[in-house]
Formats: C-alpha cells, structure tokens, sequence
C-alpha cells in the first residue's frame, strides 16, 4: 500500500505530496509516484493502513503514524493482487521537511493536481499511480462536495433556554434619560447594579 497526502496550499488549492523514485529500481524507476510497497508480513497486512504509514516513514520520514485516512482507492493489478492508496488529509504547510531518506527516491514535492495531469500527460508518473491519481482525485472531490455543504444550525427551543441572572427580586433604581424602555437596577444580594 501506499500513502497519498493531501494539504491545502496558501491559495486554497489542495496539493499532493509525491516522490520520484530512483532510476535504479525496476518498476517505476524513474517516475513520480507516492511512497509505498508490499506488505512486509501477515501481521503488518491485515492491519488497516498499516503498511502505508510505515512506507511513508521508511522513504520519506514523515511519521502519519496518528493520522486516519479520509480515503482509500484499492486498485486491482492482479487476480490475487491490489494495492491500496490511502489518503492523508494534513494542514497547511504541515511536512514540509519530507525528503528521501532510503535511497528508493531522489527527490520530494508537493504538486497540484492540475500539475500532477500534466506530469502524466508528459510520462513522469509511475504507470499505476497515473492510472488511478484521477479516479483518487475524483473520489475526493465527491467526498469534499458532500462535507462542504453548510450545517444547518438546530432550532432553538424557547424553553430550553435558561435566564443568565434570576432577576425576580431586583429593584428599579433609576430611569435612563431619554427612554421609557431602559433603566438601572440593584441586584438586592449583591448590591451590583445593572442596565
């Protein structure tokens, strides 16, 4: 599995953060993608997530170890085969000092996805990751639509709503000038007046 995280830039755009994986490694050499693998064992794969967040530590020691996917895409590559993107949601300008750190990437960034399209349309993505980046943003985009929309503020209920002060044995002290709707009051217990 692997770990695709997601942060809103300083123009409100959401960017992806990406690694180009080494020249020297069979598959995807060469191209960008998001840090992940296989499974290291049984125990690792039967944990939601698990081999993700430990990749995402492994090849760019960014510790998501807390963090909950808001998303994740599987990708059927064989009969007996998938593999799973999970997505991140971080803030703004939260891992910017990600970078490669076991010698499976040379380089590190955060990418739009306008710019992401345009690294695939010119062949810079790894095949399976270029494949499944527009069905993932897609997906989100449905999921953002659905949590964007206002909450709807709860009715009021007159009778729920209980007084700040008992004012039942206050006594009217002064008029204000001007007015017949105001005046000063004494709060007997406490000697405090009020408007």
């Amino acid at each position: 599995g692997g770990a695709l995280i997601r942060r809103k830039n300083a123009d409100g755009e959401y960017e992806y953060f990406l690694a180009k994986r080494s020249s020297s490694l069979s598959q995807g050499g060469g191209k960008w993608g998001i840090p992940g693998g296989a499974h290291k064992d049984q125990t690792i794969a039967k944990a939601p997530n698990a081999t993700a967040k430990e990749e995402f530590m492994e090849e760019v020691g960014g510790d998501i170890s807390a963090l909950e996917p808001i998303y994740v895409d599987t990708n059927k590559v064989g009969a007996e085969w998938a593999y799973e993107t999970s997505v991140f949601e971080v803030g703004p300008d939260q891992y910017n000092d990600l970078s490669s750190k076991d010698g499976e990437n040379t380089a590190t960034g955060w990418f739009t996805g306008d710019q992401i399209k345009k690294m695939a349309d010119a062949e810079m993505l790894h095949p399976d990751f270029a494949d499944s980046f527009s069905n993932i943003v897609s997906n989100l985009e449905d999921e953002d639509a659905k949590t964007d929309k206002p909450i709807p503020e709860p009715e009021v209920n007159v009778e729920d709503v209980q007084a700040t002060f008992d004012t039942s044995n206050w006594k009217k002290t002064g008029s204000q000038a001007g007015s017949n709707q105001g005046a000063f009051y004494t709060d007997p217990d406490t000697g405090n007046q009020y408007y």
